[in-house]
Formats: C-alpha cells, structure tokens, sequence
C-alpha cells in the first residue's frame, strides 16, 4: 500500500521519463528494486532478531519450569528460507501490479496529473451538511482501501492486545474457581491402606474420609478421577453451574470433564476400572464450575459400588487444618495453598508472556496509525493549505484531516473482540486433552475490565500518532495551495 501511493504520487515524474522515451519496462524494472530492498532488509533483520529471541525466550520459559530440562534450539532451514524470500516477492508483485497499471496511461495523461479521484470529491457534493462531517465522511468512504486497512490493522493490533488480557483473565479465573472455590479444604491425605468406614484411624477427628479411583474413558488418554465423599462431609458443600445443590446420591462432573468427554447434564458417561477393565455407566447429575480438575462427586456408598468392593470404604482423608494423624499410614500430603503457590510460580512465564503480547500490541497499533495518518497528511497537504490559507485554526485542521480515523479505530477494535475469544479457544484447545486444563473464554466482568483497559491503551496509541502527525502539518506552508494551482493551470 506504501509503496503503491508513492509511485501514483510519482506520476509527474513517470509522465516525464515516458516523453524523455523511456519505456515502461524499464519504468517497471526502476520500481521493483524499492520492492527488493526494503522485503531483503526486513527478512534478514527479522531472521537475526529472531535467532536471540527465540533462544532468550525458550530458556526464560523453560528454566523457570519446576523440572529442568536439558534442550538444544533448532530452526527448521526451509521456514527459514521462506520467511527470507517470501515478504521480498510479495513486495516485487505488488510494486509490478501498481506500476503496470498507472503506466497504462499515456505520457500526456500523466504529466497533466488527470489520474486524480474525482470522485471522492462529488460525494455528499450536493448535500447541505456540516463541512467538517463531509470531510470526514469523503475521506472514510472515498478511500476504501486505506478504510480497510485501517480497520485491518487496527483488528490485528487490538486482538493481540486483548489477547493479553484475556488470557490473564483465564488464568486468573481457573485458579479462582479451579482450586480456591471448588476446593472447600486445604489438607488432603492420602493413605497406604484401604480404610473401612468402621474404623477411622486415631488422629483424623474433624477430617471426612473420601474414596478416590481412577477410571479409563474410552478413546481418551485423560482418566476421570472418582471422588466417593462421605454426605455429611462439610468440605463438600458445591453447586452445579445451575445454581443447584449437589445431592451425592447422583454423579457430577466438572467443568473441563463435560467438555473433554462432551457430555452434559442427563447424558451417559462409560468408563472401564483400571484394575479389571469392568465396564460402568452413569448418568450426570450436573455439572461443577471446575476448569482444572477431570473429577466425578458422587456417594463414598456409590464410589465403593463401582470400585466393587464390599462395603464402603476409603483411602484418603481431607481436614481444613493439619491433624495429628500417623505418618506410617499416610502416602503423601497435598496442601492445597502449597498446590496453588506452586501452580501461580508455574505461570510466572506465561505472565511474562502476556505482557510481552500487550505491549506489542499497542506498538503495533500506535504504527498502523501513524502510518495511515501519514498517508492522510500527504494526501491532504493542498487541501491543509488551503485550510490555514482562510485561517482554520490548528485544532479545526486536525479535526477536518486527522480525527476522521476515530470511527475506523473504533469498527476494527469491535470487530477485534468477537475474533480475540475465538483466537484464545482455538489457541488453548489442546490443552483440554493434553493437560486435562480448561480455559473458558467468556465474556464475564473481569474480561470486561479488560477490553475497557485494552480500548483506552487503543485510544492513547491513537492520540499518540495523532500527537506526531501534528507537528508535520505545522511544517505544510500555505504556498502549497498556490504550487498545486500552478500545476493544473
């Protein structure tokens, strides 16, 4: 787009080189070398960029994880190659396509300029508005590319800025309602031994007894963990995502295991004992807000059941505080606070990452902007001196030629939201049957909070290239106007 415009504001000049009996060939070979340069220069900065980036960013992300691992850094030579060549033919094609057709005009045509839009100018001609709105609505619409670029750019900018937020807010949301909310106690035991309910070890007064097995789901490398929790359990005290209480005497499924297995409320789960692959089938009572944790909530009666034994049993204890139990009959501790510091010390980087995409996309967007604005000012400089000419102020010019863009920046951040949850779906479903992990992308009050924050960053990158735009329309001399008459005389 930069490079088409300045060969059409070139067209002087080419109308000239064609009289002196140059021909276009030669015109078009002249122009390809701008599109060479700038696609070669760029590849190879951005290929020797990318070589310390990607190491300082793989062993930032990679050492901070709890195991080390040994790693070596490896780049695949044929992406290499087309990431070096590919912006540099773009740029020769599209450099091809404009030149060849402005230079289908003849010489005269060109050296009298007569390829201006004419009709950017009959729009709104008749009409009896506000000036400063036929401006702005002749600049938006009679420019339809640059509109869409504008809106384009601004789209890609605000996706990886909401992006950010977004994913902060995942994060931050699946260790609220992952570990803090759904999980009612802070000690989990868990026993060398398969307790009967008859006999609680000494101890463990206040701690409910629960029975936990995994079970295989067919044609899924995730088990489904079943958690058999004494009724009268008050660490148990959840809702489904109804609003509805939990009555154990049925089965409920988390979150993330209704979209891992896609089942919901009333459907039939199937799952096989890993012990001696019996099959079971139950129907889900409801579903938890559980975005972490593949579990099943039923009755320690049922649980048993299922696990057939006889009677009921368990093989894990959960208290709200540390209990003097023996410790020749506990296999391991889980401490709940401890899990969640260790989960928020694992996604450290990630934050790092998150803020790293925030602050390019607000660089971005301030580059966008200021490149279309300076398109707007280069095209505009006949009519910026005609404006001081009959003495429009400096803030009435940048009203006329500058803010037009605001209704653009606006449309492209609006169309960025619905594509930023979309993108961060996309972009974290693997994680589902990977890690078990689901991130729900909704629209919810902190996300909220965030496209407000993302739109205001938005707007101080836009007011920010407005800022560097205006001190060129200070240098424009009101002559220019007495120059662009001279030439059309």
């Amino acid at each position: 787009m930069v490079l088409g415009r300045m060969i059409r504001s070139e067209q002087t000049l080419l109308g000239t080189f064609m009289a002196l009996g140059v021909t276009r060939s030669e015109i078009i070979r002249h122009y390809v070398i701008y599109g060479i340069i700038p696609g070669i220069v760029g590849s190879v900065l951005g290929l020797g960029l990318s070589v310390p980036f990607t190491k300082a960013f793989s062993a930032f992300y990679i050492e901070n994880d709890y195991e080390k691992l040994i790693y070596e850094t490896e780049y695949n030579i044929p992406a290499c190659l087309v990431a070096l060549l590919l912006p540099s033919l773009l740029y020769v094609l599209t450099v091809w396509i404009v030149s060849r057709k402005l230079l289908k005009a003849s010489a005269i045509e060109l050296l009298n300029n007569t390829g201006k839009d004419t009709k950017t100018i009959n729009i709104l001609r008749k009409r009896r508005i506000r000036t400063g709105l036929k401006l702005k609505v002749r600049s938006i619409v009679g420019h339809p590319g640059r509109s869409a670029v504008t809106v384009l750019g601004v789209m890609i900018a605000s996706i990886l800025l909401l992006l950010g937020f977004v994913m902060k807010t995942l994060m931050t949301d699946m260790m609220e309602n992952g570990i803090k909310e759904t999980i009612g106690y802070e000690y989990l035991y868990y026993l060398n031994y398969l307790g009967d309910m008859d006999t609680i070890p000494e101890g463990s007064e206040g701690a409910s007894p629960v029975l936990s097995v995994y079970y295989e789901i067919p044609a899924s490398t995730n088990q489904v963990n079943i958690w058999g929790v004494d009724k009268s359990s008050e660490y148990f005290k959840m809702k489904t995502m109804d609003g509805e209480d939990v009555d154990l005497n049925g089965y409920y499924i988390t979150n993330v295991a209704s979209n891992v297995w896609k089942v919901k409320k009333g459907d039939t789960l199937t799952f096989y004992s890993i012990a001696d692959l019996s099959e079971h089938s139950v129907e889900i009572s409801g579903i938890i807000d559980d975005n972490m944790h593949t579990y099943m909530y039923t009755s320690i009666e049922n649980a048993s059941r299922l696990a057939g034994f006889d009677g009921v049993h368990y093989n894990a204890m959960v208290s709200g505080t540390s209990i003097p139990i023996s410790a020749d009959i506990v296999a391991s501790t889980v401490v709940m606070s401890e899990h969640s510091a260790l989960f928020e010390e694992l996604m450290g980087p990630i934050d790092a990452v998150v803020y790293i995409i925030i602050v390019f996309g607000a660089l971005l967007c301030i580059f966008i902007m200021y490149l279309v604005i300076n398109m707007i000012v280069g095209e505009s400089k006949t009519g910026i001196s005609v404006m001081k000419v009959l003495g429009f102020s400096k803030k009435e010019i940048g009203n006329r030629v500058l803010d037009v863009n605001m209704i653009l920046v606006i449309i492209g951040f609006l169309v960025g939201i619905p594509l930023t949850f979309k993108v961060a779906e996309v972009g974290f479903a693997d994680t589902i049957e990977e890690f078990g992990i689901y991130f729900k992308a909704e629209l919810n009050l902190r996300t909220a909070v965030g496209l407000l924050i993302g739109f205001v960053i938005i707007f101080i990158a836009y007011e920010i290239s407005l800022l560097l735009q205006k001190r060129k329309i200070a240098k424009i001399n009101m002559v220019e106007a007495l120059k662009e008459n001279r030439r059309n005389e």
